[in-house]
């Protein structure tokens, strides 16, 4: 039991709590020394605020990440201009700014990124806009790039079913919960179908 004890001891004093006061310009500079580019460290801060779901703290951290990113960083990390401008589009998202969510997701599938994710996140944009042909085109898109993207399916069910294609609907619905079975939404979805 004592050599328990030593040795928790020297894992929780090798590991312990941090004292004192660190200065957030230190932290930011340490950060910025290891990464090569400042852009680098606000899109990593905001994929920490999506995290969080502090989505306004996120667009201020992508929208600064896409401000220090440069011409000779889009030619250099191309996939890093889609990462921070998909980034701010989810962020945009859930911040209830479709419009703005549309071009960071178009503007990062124009650098190359992650295509059905942005095309699921600008269906869900014009979804919300009550733009239901855009959102069908967009969600129908996403299911092309990657047929095996259980909320693409149930972004076209939640579609169809606000147009009153309910028959067509439950396909997309039963496809969605075949792909994922835990999707609410989905479920939800199927259920008002059949009511």
């Amino acid at each position: 039991a004592a050599r328990n004890q030593d040795s928790n001891q020297a894992v929780s004093a090798q590991f312990g709590p941090l004292r004192g006061e660190i200065e957030p310009d230190y932290i930011r500079q340490r950060i910025t020394d290891t990464l090569a580019h400042e852009w680098e460290y606000h899109m990593l801060l905001g994929e920490l605020a999506l995290a969080k779901r502090n989505y306004s703290e996120a667009a201020m951290h992508f929208s600064q990440s896409n401000l220090l990113f440069g011409q000779d960083e889009a030619i250099a990390f191309p996939s890093s201009e889609g990462r921070i401008n998909h980034g701010l589009g989810e962020a945009h998202f859930w911040n209830a700014d479709y419009e703005e969510a549309i071009l960071s997701f178009s503007r990062a599938i124009n650098a190359g990124y992650r295509a059905a994710e942005s095309k699921r996140g600008i269906g869900w944009s014009f979804f919300e806009l009550e733009r239901y042909g855009e959102a069908e085109q967009y969600f129908r898109d996403a299911m092309v790039d990657d047929p095996g993207f259980a909320d693409a399916f149930n972004g076209l069910g939640r579609v169809l079913l606000e147009t009153g294609r309910c028959e067509e609907a439950i396909t997309y619905f039963d496809q969605a919960l075949a792909l994922a079975p835990g999707l609410l939404s989905a479920q939800q979805g199927l259920d008002e179908c059949r009511q």
